[in-house]
C-alpha cells in the first residue's frame, strides 16, 4: 500500500515537471533570444537598436515581433525593419533547446515593389534560421533565394545567385565559426547609371577563439572570388580574376603575430594588365594593448569620432608597452608580371626597443625609435607611365610632354645613383633607422 502511495506520487510529480517544463524552457529561450538580440546589436556599428515589440509564449512555442535599426553611423539615416519570429523549443525540436525563424516583413510601396521585381512575387528576400543548443551555443543559418536570371529594375537589370552563410557563436561567445557562399551578383545599369558590377562564385570560411586579452582574438579564415568585373559607362573599370586569400593570427608569449596570403591570376584596368599576383603580409612582436586601443579609438557607439577626437585618443595609447616588444609589419613580398616585365615591392616597419627608463614615452617619440625599409623592383615602361600621368595631373601638360618629362627624371635620378636601370627594369630601395635614411645605399641627412 506504501508503495503504490510513494510510486503515485513519484509518478505525480513527474507529471507536474514534464507539464512545467515547456513554460519553464520558454522562458529560458526567451532570455537566450534576447542575449541573441544584445549581442548583435553590440556587434555592429550600422545596427542602431533592436526592440522587441510583442512575445506570446505558447506551451511548446511562441510567436514574436521586433524592429530592427540600422543606417550608416556617419549619418542621421535610419531605416527600422520589422522583423516577425516563430520560436519552438525542447521537447519538439531534437536535441535542440530552441529554433527560431526569423523573417523581414515587406511593407507595401517600394519595398514591396522592389522585391516583386526581383522575384516575380512576394517570396520574402531572407530567412534566418537560428538553433540554440542547451549549452547556449547559436547556429545562425542565413538563406536567399536565388532571382529566374536577370531582372528588371529601375531601368536597369539584376542577377542575383543567393546567399547561404552560416555563423555559429560559441558559449558565452568565447568562439566563432563561419561560412559564406554567394554564387554570383550581376547588376547592370540602366542609362545615365555610373557603372556595372559581376562577382561570380564568393566563398569564404573562418574560425577565431577569443584570448585572454578582450578584442584579441586567434584563428583563420580563407576563401576567394571567382571574378570581379566594374564596369563604367566612358570604358574604364578593371576585372580581377581568381582570387583567393588566408590568414592566421595567434598570441606567442602574450603578442600577438599575424600573416596574410593573397593571391590572383590577372588585374586588368584601361591603364594596367598585370598577372600572377601575389600578396604575403605579417607581422609580429605586437602588444594586445595597442589592438584594444585602436578599436576603443574607433568605437563610439552610433557616434562619429572627428579628427582631433582621434588623434587624442591615440596620443594617449600606451606606447612605451607598444615599442618595448619591437613589434615588426612586414610586407614579405608583392609580385605582378606585366607585358613588360615584373613588378616587386618588398616593406617592412617597426618599432626599436626604447631602452631602460624609457617606458613613459609619447607618439611624438616614436619617430626617434622608427625603423623600415622597402626595396622595389619595377619594368621602366610602367614607371615611366605612371609618372607621366601624375605630371599631367599636376598642371596643363600634353600626354607627350609629360611622357618625355617622366623619362628625363628617371635618367636623372639613375644619374644620381637614386635609383637602378638594369635591362628595362627600375630597382630602388631605401631605409629609415631612428631619424637615419638612406636611398639605395647612400646616406642623407640623419647619419
Amino acid at each position: 500500500m506504501r508503495k503504490g502511495i510513494l510510486i503515485g506520487i513519484a509518478a505525480g510529480t513527474v507529471a507536474i515537471g514534464a507539464a512545467a517544463a515547456p513554460p519553464i524552457i520558454g522562458t529560458i529561450t526567451q532570455q537566450e533570444f534576447a542575449h541573441v538580440r544584445d549581442r548583435a546589436t553590440a556587434a555592429s556599428p550600422f545596427v542602431h537598436g533592436w526592440e522587441m515589440t510583442s512575445f506570446d509564449q505558447g506551451y511548446l512555442g511562441a510567436t514574436a515581433t521586433s524592429e530592427l535599426t540600422v543606417g550608416d553611423p556617419d549619418t542621421d539615416e535610419r531605416l527600422t525593419i520589422v522583423l516577425d519570429h516563430r520560436i519552438q523549443h525542447a521537447p519538439t525540436v531534437g536535441t535542440d533547446l530552441a529554433r527560431i525563424v526569423t523573417e523581414p516583413r515587406i511593407p507595401e510601396g517600394r519595398v514591396r515593389e522592389t522585391v516583386r521585381a526581383l522575384y516575380g512575387d512576394d517570396r520574402k528576400p531572407l530567412r534566418v534560421n537560428t538553433r540554440i543548443d542547451w549549452f547556449g551555443t547559436r547556429t545562425i543559418h542565413m538563406h536567399s533565394p536565388a532571382t529566374d536570371g536577370m531582372r528588371e529594375i529601375d531601368g536597369g537589370q539584376v542577377s542575383w545567385g543567393g546567399l547561404d552563410a552560416t555563423v555559429t557563436v560559441g558559449r558565452g561567445d568565447r568562439d566563432l565559426a563561419y561560412q559564406v557562399d554567394m554564387p554570383g551578383l550581376h547588376l547592370q545599369p540602366g542609362d545615365g547609371e555610373f557603372t556595372g558590377l559581376r562577382i561570380n562564385a564568393v566563398e569564404a570560411s573562418g574560425r577565431y577563439e577569443e584570448t585572454a586579452f578582450e578584442h584579441v582574438w586567434s584563428g583563420g579564415a580563407s576563401g576567394g572570388v571567382e571574378r570581379i568585373e566594374l564596369d563604367t559607362p566612358n570604358g574604364g573599370g578593371f576585372v580581377l580574376s581568381d582570387l583567393r586569400f588566408s590568414d592566421e593570427a595567434g598570441l606567442r608569449d602574450d603578442l600577438l603575430g599575424f600573416a596574410l596570403k593573397v593571391s590572383a591570376a590577372a588585374l586588368e584596368s584601361p591603364e594596367y594588365q598585370l598577372s600572377r599576383l601575389r600578396l604575403n603580409l605579417s607581422g609580429e612582436g605586437i602588444a594586445p594593448s595597442f589592438l584594444q586601443h585602436v578599436q576603443q579609438t574607433f568605437t563610439d557607439g552610433d557616434q562619429p569620432i572627428d579628427t582631433d577626437d582621434i588623434m587624442a585618443r591615440l596620443r594617449a595609447a600606451p606606447w612605451g608597452e607598444i615599442a618595448a616588444h619591437e613589434p615588426q609589419i612586414r610586407l614579405d613580398t608583392f609580385e605582378a608580371h606585366t607585358a613588360d616585365g615584373r613588378l616587386e615591392i618588398s616593406a617592412q616597419a617597426g618599432l626599436a626597443e626604447p631602452g631602460e627608463g624609457r617606458q613613459a614615452i609619447g607618439m611624438d617619440d616614436l619617430i626617434g625609435l622608427a625603423q623600415g625599409e622597402i626595396s622595389a623592383v619595377a619594368p621602366e615602361p610602367m614607371v615611366i607611365d605612371a609618372v607621366a600621368r601624375s605630371i599631367e595631373m599636376r598642371g596643363d601638360t600634353d600626354p607627350a610632354r609629360a611622357k618625355r618629362d617622366a623619362t628625363n627624371t628617371l635618367r636623372t635620378l639613375a644619374a644620381q645613383g637614386l635609383l637602378t636601370l638594369d635591362n628595362g627594369q627600375l630597382e630602388a630601395s631605401a631605409s629609415y633607422d631612428r631619424g637615419a635614411i638612406r636611398i639605395n645605399g647612400r646616406s642623407l641627412f640623419g647619419g
